[in-house]
């Protein structure tokens, strides 16, 4: 079945971590990639080098197979040339790991580059960000816990402003806990942990504007990448892969 390789973004019912790249069978990744919770990995620049290291593995089990396989061989014959060709197979692996580490550096160098350059609005300066931040907090202070939810709701903030209320997230989780009894429910307590919940969300989505979302995801998708290490061809699906590009003439 074919795999595809997907960057987890959220929770899901796979029970794959948010944050890591993980291979999955395509069903499954498409599902989470339509849920919104993973985006798949598919750099042309490196898929070109998995590729070699593919048909490099595939190219060396076959061959490592065909000399297990002749009978006219000693198995002191046999151990001089698989160690020959596992010398030879370390070298070009190598060389792909190189190749690959390479084209990594320059796309992460790019998408920080890209992330730094992101901004897509005007910028508020940090006076009059304290100044608003500090209305709004103050309006999530004098509102009912009924009330809280619909304003947030209707909050269309400037990143800048988020940012600086996120800075003072103590002051509003210490306004939102203020507005229980002095001996609460126990559902009194969830609605405003889930209110608080709904505010942290809503801060953060208006804390970076598009561009910068796209241009962070993809960083930590890079990072994620670096993280996992380099590529590692699959053996069973390395002979395959190379034994339908032979079956294709595309290799000799």
């Amino acid at each position: 079945m074919k795999q595809l390789t997907i960057y987890v973004t959220s929770n899901n019912d796979h029970g794959l971590t948010p944050g890591f790249i993980f291979p999955q069978d395509e069903h499954i990744a498409d599902s989470l990639v339509n849920a919104g919770q993973a985006v798949k990995v598919d750099y042309v620049t490196l898929n070109d080098v998995t590729a070699k290291m593919d048909v490099i593995t595939a190219d060396h089990e076959l061959e490592v197979s065909m000399i297990n396989d002749d009978f006219r061989l000693t198995p002191e014959g046999k151990q001089e040339k698989i160690e020959a060709l596992e010398a030879a197979y370390h070298e070009a692996m190598t060389k792909q790991s190189d190749e690959y580490n390479y084209r990594l550096s320059a796309l992460k160098e790019s998408a920080v580059k890209k992330a730094k350059e992101q901004t897509g609005i005007e910028e508020v300066s940090a006076d009059v960000a304290r100044q608003e931040a500090g209305i709004t907090i103050a309006k999530i202070d004098r509102l009912s816990l009924n009330d809280v939810g619909s304003y947030v709701d209707s909050l269309d903030l400037h990143p800048t402003i988020a940012r600086e209320m996120l800075a003072n997230w103590m002051q509003i989780k210490s306004s939102m806990l203020e507005k229980l009894s002095v001996e609460p429910q126990v559902m009194d307590r969830q609605r405003v942990q889930r209110a608080l919940n709904d505010i942290h969300s809503k801060l953060e989505a208006a804390s970076t504007t598009g561009g910068q979302k796209a241009a962070s995801q993809e960083l930590s998708i890079l990072e994620a990448l670096e993280r996992r290490g380099i590529y590692t061809p699959v053996t069973s699906a390395a002979r395959s892969f190379y034994r339908e590009l032979k079956q294709r003439g595309r290799v000799r």
